[in-house]
């Protein structure tokens, strides 16, 4: 993700870029984090080690695995998918296996084949 923000050049940068937009508990005890300023905020490594996802091919894969269209446009559900795959580390005909198992199976369906 940080490398879709070169305008974040410094590790400090880099951290409060992330520390903005973690999720869960994590994002709870950022700001006490801020107060304190320990060496980890200038650390972006550091950072990734103690906040970051330690198995991010896994989650990637759960999270495509349990990708479906449900109620949204197939447009959406297609450009959505792609998302899921940079850390995936499948072979074309596999991804579009999983892609062609998250449609409805209704006639906006038929758009994928």
């Amino acid at each position: 993700m940080i490398k879709l923000h070169p305008s974040y050049p410094t590790d400090v940068a880099r951290v409060g870029l992330v520390g903005t937009l973690l999720t869960s508990t994590s994002s709870v005890g950022f700001p006490l984090l801020l107060d304190k300023h320990p060496p980890v905020l200038e650390d972006f490594k550091g950072f990734q080690a103690k906040f970051g996802d330690t198995d991010s091919m896994r989650t990637a894969i759960n999270k495509i695995k349990q990708l479906h269209q449900g109620d949204c446009l197939t447009s959406t559900y297609a450009s959505n998918f792609p998302l899921l795959t940079f850390d995936i580390p499948w072979d074309e005909e596999a991804l579009m296996d999983q892609f062609h198992q998250g449609p409805r199976n209704d006639d906006n369906a038929n758009l994928f084949h």
